[in-house]
């Protein structure tokens, strides 16, 4: 994903594209069942202000030792791991949509992007990067 600022004059055409791209994409991963993925991907929201951009990332159950944030070549990688609970007392789930295991995400950033001013804070379950 590339950050760019917002225009909102921009042409309406690639909007309805980019929608109708995405869901098709989405309904395709949605239907897919937990136990057949083996890479899960938390859901990302990216905000822009007048001097940021934001990204808030819901990562629930990953400890934060298991998250790492890390720039390279103009590219910011979230990565981490979700492990699985152990079970000890052989309980018999009827039910598993929870992912567990590794994830990455991946943002192409802008040259105007300072990587010495991105800062990250992770606070109960959401992880939440700054941009300058």
């Amino acid at each position: 994903m590339t950050l760019a600022r917002w225009k909102p004059n921009s042409v309406r055409a690639n909007d309805e594209f980019d929608s109708i791209f995405r869901t098709i994409f989405e309904t395709k991963k949605a239907s897919l069942s937990p136990k057949y993925n083996s890479q899960w991907s938390p859901a990302i929201d990216l905000k822009e202000t007048e001097k940021d951009f934001v990204i808030i990332a819901d990562i629930a159950g990953v400890v934060k030792k298991d998250i790492q944030v890390k720039v390279v070549d103009q590219v910011l990688t979230i990565s981490g791991v979700r492990k699985a609970e152990v079970n000890k007392n052989n309980d018999y789930y009827h039910s598993k949509e929870r992912y567990t295991g590794s994830f990455n995400r991946y943002f192409n950033l802008p040259d105007n992007i300072n990587q010495d001013k991105i800062s990250a804070n992770f606070k109960n379950g959401v992880l939440i990067v700054k941009l300058e």
